[in-house]
């Protein structure tokens, strides 16, 4: 894999850390609960139904690259009154035909803090190296994920059994600043 490579740009120019509203709906409580179980289906639940003026949810991320060893080190953490609500952190790898990429984790809901879910993925970044592809077992269930990349935004799609969301993340800062 090349510097050049669609996956190498596109985590490069991820680098940093992002954050954004949630905006989610539970489009089948039913097929939710079953696919993730109760207390996760609640959490994800209550994102989706929560009023805002309670207090958004913002998902944050952070993106680091270890050029050298085509790793990147990715977080997620959904805030509520910046107290942490869900939380993962994942190693993604990049494979060598340039596009392709694989992902393994934990995830914690803060409602069962003890129990660490365990995630794993894969996708591929389009040639332009703007747009990801995901599909990662989140939660017991086959999450999919569109990310596209701007300069200064990710906007972000994801679809679960039962559930779908969209947030658009702000770039927090500026890497090497």
């Amino acid at each position: 894999m090349t510097s050049q490579s669609p996956t190498h740009t596109y985590y490069q120019r991820a680098i940093g850390r992002w954050r954004g509203r949630i905006e989610a709906q539970v489009t089948d409580r039913r097929e939710l609960m079953h696919a993730v179980g109760f207390f996760n289906g609640l959490s994800v639940w209550m994102m989706a139904a929560w009023p805002g003026w309670l207090g958004s949810m913002f998902l944050e991320t952070t993106v680091v690259f270890d050029e050298p060893n085509g790793r990147v080190e990715h977080t997620t953490t959904v805030r509520w009154c910046r107290l942490p609500m869900m939380r993962s952190v994942e190693t993604v790898s990049l494979d060598d035909n340039g596009t392709q990429f694989r992902l393994k984790g934990i995830a914690r809901n803060t409602l069962m803090p003890w129990l660490a879910h365990p995630v794993t993925g894969s996708g591929r970044v389009d040639d332009a190296a703007q747009i990801a592809h995901y599909k990662v077992s989140w939660f017991g269930a086959t999450l999919t994920q569109e990310t596209n990349l701007q300069d200064a935004s990710i906007t972000l799609s994801q679809k679960a059994p039962g559930f779908r969301a969209s947030q658009v993340l702000k770039r927090l800062e500026l890497p090497g600043i």
